[in-house]
């Protein structure tokens, strides 16, 4: 950093014989020279022609030596001053020195001895400024090497908002940056009280006005003693005690933030290597803020692709879209930070609104949030659907909410879950207060919510393909039935059964779908079992039983083993002929090495089969089957799923509570 070379002195004596001499001598000695003869009017000389030193008698009319110096440093101008006087005493001497007076010389002087002085107290300030300059230097180097040494955006501001402190030793200051995109100003660092919201548009001129001022016109703003050169700050210059500076952080031309420091000296020395300081500084921190911004911004989207690989990866496999779902909202509530969320899932009878809050005693709003939720689907959808439909369930059914719930939500964002073809639902999240990064969240949560399109458009496609799968399967097993006139229905009538334990074991329901359609599809075997066996009307021959009937299971498996979804129904189809005893087929399996499912629909089977009309015999009777089921507990059937069958039978009313007791 350099400063212009000053040398310029005021010469101030009532004698005008006097000034002329010094002025001339001094000026032989390459300094220029200003003059004035009054106390008041070399008090105005200096400030507007700011000299670097100044030669004052003591003894001037209006405004004495002693007065002169006064009121210099009280207005904080610390210019070197000599006194002269032709009547020196000691407490003169000692009172111009105590009020800042750098020398004094007694009149009548040698014209030596004036420029001795002069150089004298100039040369000491030559090496204060280079001594200065040098620290500025190493400050700007030091400054440099940390800003240099991070790419972290936060350490960075912290680097450059103390740094600008410390430089010029100012215990007051904001930094603020500037959004371009989104033109608004928002406030990262402070020291001191500051009035003004922390984020504020451009648009707000009352709001942090010097700052915006900055921002607009790209230039330093001075404002010194509630003087300052730009019109429009007027107002708030009033208001300023000292001196502050406001200046741009640029990265290149583009202003990416201001800096302001307040308290400073008001000097002119001070003030100048000050905003030279400041500025130098701010165009380092504007490049070093840039970067580490570009830094940042580039690290939060490789942390964000590396989340949304990682949330994507979790559906590999997934094929039930409420599971789906589910997982999509545990991500939100865990990653998003919202106090409430609610999503509408479409079924085809009754439908579900799911929630969740931080907020306990809610039920205002979970009905609020329902209405919203039917509502942003309504409106971007083809069909129309009414709240009288959607049935509200939590989503953490255990959750224990922390919060009071509040009277609104500050904000709210709203997505229909609609892909072309497929209509699933819509997403309704609620913040109690604005979240700051709220932009980028949105962009993740797009990002999301992209991969959970495809997962759900993949499982509903699946579960379509599957449900195509298992209408084929299911007419199949209408057409086994159907080669037996006797035994039509016989299928239904076992998946209708077995649905019914499932549910009064309360299984999931992911178990109980499985043992419903093992129930429907237990015999899918008998299509290739010859129709004279199935519709013969006396007892099967020991090799029609053995050598055909009893390869059923094992044909049934096999018509399914290529079927990925239907793997899960195997276990069913070939064991539902195993007995608790072991003397089943086709394997000869005993006790719980059987698969559950396959021991319910065995007695199921067992006892369908008993109570239709066969073409070797008529229905025996609810009464006679439950008797029949008892006295094989044990031994064909397996004992505990025997008693529970009876109970969740007569517990649907298939079954007479008279008829469950008969002995």
């Amino acid at each position: 950093m350099t400063h212009e070379e000053n040398n310029l002195i005021l010469i101030l004596d009532d004698d005008i014989a006097m000034c002329s001499n010094i002025a001339s001598y001094l000026q032989r000695q390459g300094y220029t020279t200003c003059q004035a003869h009054d106390g008041l009017d070399g008090l105005d000389l200096l400030f507007e022609k700011h000299p670097a030193l100044a030669i004052v008698d003591l003894h001037m009319p209006h405004l004495d030596g002693h007065g002169f110096l006064r009121e210099l440093r009280a207005k904080g101008n610390s210019t070197p001053i000599i006194i002269t006087t032709g009547e020196p005493d000691m407490d003169s001497v000692i009172d111009v020195l105590q009020h800042g007076a750098q020398d004094f010389i007694v009149k009548p002087f040698n014209l030596n001895d004036i420029f001795f002085k002069v150089e004298q107290i100039l040369d000491t300030i030559r090496h204060h400024r280079k001594a200065e300059l040098l620290s500025e230097l190493l400050e700007l180097h030091s400054i440099s090497s940390k800003l240099a040494a991070t790419s972290d955006h936060n350490e960075v501001l912290d680097v450059v908002f103390h740094s600008c402190l410390q430089a010029v030793n100012s215990h007051h200051g904001y930094l603020m940056l500037f959004d371009d995109e989104q033109q608004k100003l928002s406030l990262v660092r402070a020291v001191g009280e500051y009035h003004g919201a922390e984020c504020s548009s451009m648009e707000h001129q009352d709001e942090w006005p010097e700052a915006k001022w900055v921002c607009i016109h790209n230039r330093t703003v001075y404002i010194h003693n509630g003087l300052c050169e730009i019109p429009e700050l007027s107002e708030i210059s009033q208001r300023i005690d000292g001196a502050m500076i406001v200046t741009p952080l640029r990265a290149a031309d583009q202003v990416v933030g201001v800096i302001c420091v307040e308290g400073l000296a008001g000097d002119q020395l001070n003030g100048q290597l000050g905003r030279s300081l400041l500025e130098i500084l701010a165009a380092q921190a504007g490049t070093a803020i840039k970067h580490a911004g570009l830094y940042h911004t580039l690290n939060q989207r490789i942390s964000d692709l590396n989340f949304i690989s990682d949330y994507a990866e979790q559906f590999v496999g997934m094929v039930d879209p409420e599971d789906v779902l589910i997982s999509f909202l545990d991500t939100i509530r865990a990653y998003f930070s919202v106090d409430f969320l609610g999503v509408l899932l479409l079924k085809k009878r009754f439908h579900s609104f799911l929630y969740w809050s931080h907020c306990e005693n809610c039920s205002d709003q979970i009905q609020s949030v329902l209405h919203e939720s039917v509502t942003c689907f309504n409106d971007n959808s083809s069909h129309q659907i009414t709240e009288s439909r959607v049935k509200p369930l939590p989503l953490l059914p255990d959750f224990q909410a922390t919060r009071i719930c509040p009277s609104a939500f500050e904000h709210s964002h709203s997505i229909p879950l609609i892909w072309g073809d497929f209509e699933f639902g819509a997403l309704v999240l609620k913040w109690e207060r604005k979240p700051d990064q709220l932009e980028n969240q949105r962009k993740l949560l797009r990002g999301i919510i992209n991969q959970t399109r495809f997962a759900l458009t993949n499982a509903k496609l699946y579960s379509d393909i599957k449900e195509n799968y298992l209408r084929t399967i299911k007419a199949l097993a209408i057409a086994v039935d159907a080669k037996d006139a006797y035994t039509h229905g016989h299928s239904e009538n076992v998946m209708r059964y077995s649905e019914i334990v499932a549910r009064y074991l309360k299984l999931p329901e992911n178990e109980i779908e499985r043992i419903k359609n093992g129930g429907l599809l237990h015999d899918i075997g008998k299509i290739g079992i010859p129709g004279y066996i199935l519709n013969k009307p006396e007892p099967l021959t020991d090799e029609e039983f053995n050598g055909v009937m009893k390869t059923h299971p094992t044909l049934g498996a096999n018509i399914i083993k290529d079927v990925p979804f239907l793997q899960e129904l195997n276990p069913i189809i070939l064991y539902h002929h195993e007995n608790f005893d072991g003397t089943g087929y086709p394997l000869g399996l005993k006790g719980e090495s059987i698969p559950f499912d396959a021991r319910i629909v065995h007695v199921v089977d067992a006892y369908e089969a008993m109570t239709s009309n066969r073409p070797y015999r008529k229905s025996l009777g609810s009464a006679e089957a439950v008797k029949r089921l008892r006295a094989c507990s044990g031994g064909q059937f397996d004992p505990s799923i025997v008693s529970i069958f009876i109970e969740s039978m007569v517990d649907a009313n298939e079954i007479s509570l008279e008829d469950s007791i008969s002995m």
